[in-house]
């Protein structure tokens, strides 16, 4: 992403497959107001990332299918810390 000021919080979680891991990265956005939804649209534009999300058709990308390709992003949400503070999240592979 060639921006070194940026900081990153990241849990990555190892298992025994030939391929990829999975990992959960904290995002924190210069808008106190950003929706999950304003997430989804800057990872969709955002070069070198495929955003697969879309839990209706149950699709999110799993490590077989990403051999070979830059990141994939499922699950963009948000959780709460406090009365009002919400966090966004993306699990990645």
């Amino acid at each position: 992403m060639h921006m070194p000021e940026l900081e990153v919080a990241a849990t990555c979680v190892r298992l025994p497959i030939e391929t990829g891991h999975s990992e959960s990265v904290y995002v924190e956005l210069e808008s106190n107001d950003a929706t999950v939804e304003d997430l989804k649209s800057i990872l969709k534009d955002a070069p070198g990332i495929t955003l697969q999300d879309d839990p209706s058709q149950q699709i999110y990308p799993m490590p077989a299918d990403a051999v070979g390709e830059k990141r994939r992003i499922c699950r963009p949400h948000s959780e709460r810390f406090g009365p009002s503070k919400r966090v966004p999240y993306v699990d990645c592979i």
